[in-house]
């Protein structure tokens, strides 16, 4: 729980920091506020890329599990599967 707590709190406070940065840069008309700015946001996508990398070098899924989940409007349980063994990745070359 903790961890999504920090993880949010850090989303909102570079967002905002963007956000500032931008304002910084418009109302002063400074372009080193710009620069700022465009930093925070090559930082916000190379994250997003690293972790997008880390999720998928995981390997392939070897095998699935049907899980069952309650659907309280239509009262019936719904099946969904979910990946319980990933495999490692086999390079031939």
């Amino acid at each position: 729980m903790m961890g999504y707590i920090f993880g949010a709190t850090l989303t909102v406070v570079v967002f905002g920091a963007l956000l500032g940065t931008l304002f910084l840069a418009v109302e002063n008309e400074d372009w080193r506020w710009g620069v700022v700015s465009v930093i925070i946001l090559i930082g916000i996508l190379a994250g997003g890329m690293y972790l997008t990398d880390q999720e998928e070098s995981q390997g392939p899924c070897a095998k699935y599990e049907t899980q069952w989940s309650y659907n309280a409007a239509t009262k019936s349980n719904m099946p969904y599967r979910v990946c319980v063994e990933r495999g490692e990745w086999i390079n031939n070359g």
